[in-house]
């Protein structure tokens, strides 16, 4: 699990758990620093699994949920959980050399206590296939145990692809939970040819969701000019547009902190700013 997180602050900030695309686990999760920095900087713990594929979706969306799970315990002062912080902590003694947890040398050393809000609820986010984990998550039950209160897919698979795609992954949208939902999608083709999530995945997600539930809080675009590959980076190529992030923040500030001073604002960044940038597709059952 790798977390990025406001640094020299006494505040506490809404947690998130990432779910990356297909293959980008291990030092691949590297492919989404800039866009997990940029959104950890705008106010929020950002998490993620590192280690999951090629067994990810077998096991969706436990991934995913473990993160929360874990990051919730590396937010606690508590005794029990300090020694939690040290076991989960693997630190260099001498370069290329990683200490072992059990190590008594190591006993004084242990991760830093996650700036976890404890009142609010969880985000999760999730990037392609990811999205396929995310909307997993959202399922009614597992919103409810791990007290999720806003999801995001970020140009993520929908059902059909996942049941295409992974046959032993049963995705099914009437038993995602009526918590908000933001479904950001690609409108153009990108470097390598995949296909725009548009029309293959955000239009009909948007119809099924709406149809269990017409009421729900869903806000869907589809974002003129935006391709699949709009939050990775390649330090050695290209530094990713990041098109779809600042709406991705909006969002998860609108819904996950209410209180803030920027809620209008951040209306203002979903409603006309969004609306404009997506002329394509554009559903708003937020406000």
């Amino acid at each position: 699990m790798i977390c990025h997180f406001p640094v020299k602050t006494n505040s506490t900030f809404p947690l998130i758990s990432f779910a990356h695309g297909f293959g980008g686990g291990g030092f691949m999760i590297a492919m989404y620093t800039s866009m997990m920095q940029q959104l950890a900087s705008s106010g929020f713990v950002v998490c993620a699994y590192t280690d999951c594929y090629p067994w990810c979706p077998g096991r969706w969306p436990k991934p995913q949920l473990d993160v929360i799970s874990f990051a919730r315990k590396l937010g606690e002062e508590s005794g029990e959980n300090k020694e939690f912080r040290r076991k989960m902590t693997m630190v260099p003694r001498k370069p290329h050399v990683p200490a072992s947890p059990q190590d008594p040398a190591d006993a004084d050393i242990e991760s830093p206590t996650l700036p976890i809000n404890k009142e609010s609820k969880a985000g999760v986010l999730g990037y392609s296939s990811g999205g396929i984990c995310t909307l997993l998550s959202a399922y009614t039950d597992t919103a409810k145990e791990y007290s999720i209160g806003a999801v995001v897919t970020y140009d993520g698979d929908g059902a059909a692809y996942a049941n295409r795609l992974y046959p032993n992954v049963n995705l099914d949208l009437e038993n995602v939970a009526s918590i908000p939902i933001f479904m950001a999608a690609s409108t153009i083709k990108d470097r390598f040819g995949t296909p725009p999530e548009c029309q293959e995945h955000a239009r009909p997600n948007t119809a099924v969701l709406l149809e269990k539930d017409p009421n729900r809080s869903l806000l869907v675009a589809c974002i003129d000019g935006m391709d699949h590959l709009d939050n990775i980076n390649d330090i050695f190529r290209w530094q990713p547009p990041l098109m779809a992030l600042r709406y991705v923040i909006a969002f998860f500030g609108y819904i996950l902190d209410p209180s803030s001073e920027c809620v209008g604002h951040y209306e203002d960044i979903l409603g006309g700013q969004l609306k404009n940038a997506s002329s394509e597709h554009y559903v708003n059952n937020l406000f």
